[in-house]
């Protein structure tokens, strides 16, 4: 975007139109001058009348002369209006001519450059000085000056009015370009979409939605994303569930399956968990702004990943008959990084190299200097034109669209990847020459420490590091809140503490920053405990977005969201104090029916297990042989799960059972509002001034507005 001063053409083009409104002005000036001649030449009217005509002339010489040769049509005006001013003040007795000099000048500083404006004046100056009558010669140089500064400050600020509003303009016209080809790029796709059978009228509605602002397409995306993943969520938690129970818990089926399946099994168990972790990823996009997809670091072995990405990418690689070669040292140093992020990545890159290479080998490096690790994946496909290296990146992407849809993709996987390293501090690149048979190399690069600026406060007790003072200790024993304070506090170190127990071990031997506890756990205690460490632990209470909480605050056992495994039942199941033989399971799908009734025969107790496919029937069942516990699955044909937790409240054989209820997640969003409370920050030792005036910032600029006020 060209900035207006440093665009001659548009500067010219202000300066041709000034130069014609000047010259026109003059013109009527001029015929003015000549109806009033008389009274104002004081009887000099002839030589009046002809310095009109030499000015008149000069006029036309220098309009006819502009077309051609602008500038010096310019230089000849203003030199000739000021020879013509001149020669007034020589020929007519008015000594207010002296003061027209100024009237050059001030036409000059519309036309010229500073440097001419400033020898205009100063020979204006001299002839003032050398001419005019000495009464009027500190008054007419003066003016003059005064014209000349004012009309340089007026022009200098309307220049740069104008290149503030030509900066916008051309932003507006950018904005209009991009505008127009994202319209005509949803046309594109409408037209394929409806064929022939989409009308004008229903075309016109659609592009005028696509040009909605940012904020509702990225409501719409995240909403689509939440829908797709939701619908995902029963069928891979029965990929999942009935994998691990053949991969884990073989006996459920009478024995272990013959040793041919078992390799097979456990390839169905991975592939399907590694799939159930990209589906929570796209549930994170539907609930964070500003596509940073939640992360959470721990200590690994990058062996292990790339072992891993390499083992689910094996098959793809045999099937094309291509060779891997693998160059990683055979010692790596460990780095904190996200274990599934980082194989996507892996297999993103492994994937794009197996599909488009149809011969050769792709090559696996891994490199390490002293601040970080670079891995590189090499192929030898058809290789990528270097003017399209950078955009392989970008959302939507396809190098040679054709070809990329005969080989299949999105091209969502390399925005994403690179986006993944970046939120681990690292960089992702390509390198191609474009020939086919040379194929690409595609890098990127993990940081092997993380810098952090941590400022401690003088205290009397024995400082800590910077690694000790980055930690935090949170104590809660639901596992969906621990990842979501794992993976979007990035800034510190989370611990998870299950018992008050837990804590005490962490506070001697970690020294965190802060402990964080729900609002409904046992404080006092747990503020004993800190204050005995140091005083300086900041203790936060706050009322935790717990799905279970809420649950439990409704009277229900626990709340799972889908995808669950046995882990998780059997976990919900020791949380019942009473003993249990018999339960009921209900849910609207036979599939879920057998999984569910699965996991309970991979139990260690023998449990009685009745199962329902709608409510009316699980509710005739339990009337007549009431279970022990109650498997709600909220997908019954019938009836909504909440309905169904009424009808047992309100039954009296029934209202007494613990229930357990599955979800795709909505059911959590709905009751979490009950969970209500306050955000209490304590420190023994007190908080200083700034310190307290920082928490109380950084909490309200995070706060989310009131929709309506009281009046």
């Amino acid at each position: 975007m060209t900035s207006l001063s440093n665009d001659h053409s548009i500067l010219i083009d202000i300066q041709k139109s000034t130069f014609n409104r000047i010259l026109a002005v003059i013109y009527l000036v001029i015929w003015i001058a000549t109806i009033l001649a008389n009274p104002l030449t004081g009887g000099n009217s002839k030589q009046f009348m002809l310095l009109g005509a030499v000015v008149i002339v000069i006029c036309g010489v220098t309009f006819g002369l502009s077309h051609r040769h602008f500038r010096l049509a310019v230089y000849i005006l203003i030199w000739g209006l000021w020879g013509c001013v001149a020669a007034a003040t020589q020929n007519l007795s008015q000594p207010v001519v002296y003061y027209f000099f100024a009237t050059v000048v001030l036409f000059a500083t519309s036309l010229m450059r500073l440097w001419s404006q400033v020898v205009l004046a100063l020979a204006s100056t001299a002839f003032i000085l050398l001419f005019a009558p000495s009464e009027i010669t500190f008054g007419a140089a003066l003016f003059l000056w005064i014209s000349l500064i004012t009309s340089y400050v007026v022009s200098h600020g309307l220049l740069q009015t104008l290149d503030i509003t030509h900066h916008y303009q051309s932003y507006a016209v950018e904005q209009m370009k991009k505008a127009r080809d994202q319209r005509g790029e949803i046309a594109r796709m409408a037209a394929a979409l409806k064929l022939s059978q989409e009308n004008q009228h229903r075309l016109n509605i659609q592009l005028r939605y696509a040009l909605n602002s940012a904020e509702e397409a990225r409501r719409l995306k995240a909403q689509f994303a939440a829908n797709v993943s939701h619908e995902l969520r029963t069928p891979i938690n029965l990929i999942v569930g009935f994998s691990e129970v053949m991969a884990t818990a073989p006996e459920a089926y009478g024995g272990p399956p013959p040793p041919a399946y078992r390799p097979d099994i456990q390839a169905i168990y991975r592939n399907a968990t590694h799939l159930q972790s990209l589906i929570s990823d796209i549930l994170d996009i539907s609930q964070i702004e500003a596509a940073q997809l939640a992360i959470v670091k721990e200590e690994t072995d990058p062996h292990q990943v790339i072992d891993e990405a390499i083992r689910i990418a094996q098959g793809l690689i045999q099937g094309k008959k291509l060779e891997l070669r693998l160059d990683v040292p055979s010692q790596l140093p460990a780095v904190c990084l996200d274990r599934t992020r980082v194989r996507q990545v892996m297999l993103t890159l492994l994937t794009n190299a197996v599909r488009f290479s149809d011969k050769g080998r792709i090559t696996l490096r891994a490199r390490v200097d002293e601040r970080e690790i670079t891995v590189s994946i090499q192929d030898t496909g058809m290789g990528i034109p270097k003017e399209q290296l950078d955009r392989v990146f970008e959302e939507f992407y396809q190098v040679e669209s054709n070809l990329s849809r005969k080989r299949g993709g999105t091209g969502l996987g390399l925005a994403l990847s690179r986006q993944f390293i970046t939120q681990h501090g690292g960089r992702m690149w390509a390198e191609s020459e474009g020939i086919p048979g040379k194929g690409s190399t595609f890098y990127f690069t993990l940081p092997l420490t993380e810098s952090t600026l941590f400022t401690a406060h003088p205290s009397p007790y024995q400082p800590v590091d910077e690694n000790q003072a980055r930690q935090v200790i949170i104590w809660e024993n639901d596992p969906a809140i621990v990842q979501m304070f794992r993976g979007y506090i990035t800034q510190h170190t989370v611990h998870a503490a299950q018992s008050l127990r837990d804590v005490h071990t962490l506070l001697k031997s970690t020294h965190p920053l802060a402990v964080i506890c729900d609002t409904y756990a046992d404080v006092t205690a747990l503020q004993q405990q800190v204050a005995s460490v140091s005083p300086e632990i900041t203790l936060i209470t706050c009322p935790m977005p717990s799905g279970r909480q809420a649950a439990r605050m409704m009277g229900l056992v626990d709340c799972l969201v889908k995808p669950v495994t046995r882990q998780q039942i059997f976990a919900a199941l020791q949380g019942i104090e009473q003993p249990i033989q018999r339960v009921m399971i209900a849910a609207g799908e036979r599939d879920m029916l057998r999984m569910y009734s699965r996991f309970f025969q991979t139990a260690p107790e023998n449990y009685t297990v009745g199962t329902a496919l709608t409510g009316m029937d699980a509710l005739a069942m339990m009337r007549t042989d009431p279970p022990d516990v109650i498997l709600l699955d909220f997908s019954l044909p019938d009836m909504d799960g909440f309905t169904m937790l009424e009808y047992l409240k309100s039954t009296p054989v029934l209202d007494k059972i613990p229930v357990i209820v599955v979800s795709d997640g909505s059911t959590t969003n709905t009751i979490l509002p009950l969970v209500k409370g306050e955000i209490v920050l304590r420190k023994a030792g007190g908080f200083q001034p700034m310190e307290l005036v920082r928490c109380i910032e950084a909490i309200s600029g995070q706060l989310i507005p009131p929709s309506v006020l009281k009046s």
